[in-house]
């Protein structure tokens, strides 16, 4: 960006961040991926910065910024990810003027974007320990039904196996006679249903 764009972009609006060019092209770079225009160099071509990010903090931190813990380690920290949600900002950092970027962004829409991310991540994760947890109920419902009609004895060996998987996947796993015990049950209960 021009030096000018710049100015006439960080006096509108202080909280204006702007992108660094070599990330957005996916290029290696030693500048932060987005940060603040503090000032302007003499020779204009450099900018002095100051990294910004979004972070949640999962763990409860004492007022000096240290992890919270008790026997188990760290406190998690249960309040909404909205409360436990602030902007960080890294040191100052000289950036080549050419490298700067103009974005959308404030430190609110980040802050806003990160916080919906982060709540979308919650939501999924709680979805994903759901179905695991269901998953794991009914794996023991199975196993003791899989018992009664003799097709396995519950046992933890490759023979007749049952475990669950991410997102409460299920997996069967029979050789020999267990299939087909089981391929003669599942036969048994399709004449019961009149299928």
């Amino acid at each position: 960006m021009k030096r000018q764009d710049i100015l006439e972009i960080i006096v509108r609006n202080p909280q204006a961040i702007f992108k660094n060019a070599n990330r957005e092209a996916g290029k290696y770079s030693e500048y932060a991926t987005y940060f603040q225009v503090t000032g302007v160099s003499q020779d204009r071509a450099t900018v002095y910065t100051k990294a910004v990010t979004a972070r949640s903090e999962d763990y409860l931190l004492d007022e000096n910024g240290k992890l919270v813990r008790d026997e188990n380690g760290g406190v998690k920290d249960t309040r909404p990810v909205a409360e436990r949600s602030s902007i960080k900002y890294g040191g100052t950092q000289s950036i080549p003027t050419r490298l700067v970027l103009k974005t959308d962004m404030t430190e609110a829409s980040m802050l806003a974007e990160h916080i919906a991310d982060q709540e979308a991540n919650q939501i999924a994760r709680t979805e994903r320990d759901n179905a695991v947890a269901q998953a794991e109920t009914e794996v023991v419902e199975l196993a003791e039904v899989f018992t009664a009609l003799g097709i396995t004895n519950m046992n933890t060996d490759y023979e007749g196996k049952i475990s669950v998987m991410n997102w409460g996947r299920i997996t069967l796993q029979f050789q020999g006679e267990s299939i087909t015990r089981l391929v003669s049950a599942l036969k048994s209960a399709l004449v019961e249903v009149e299928v």
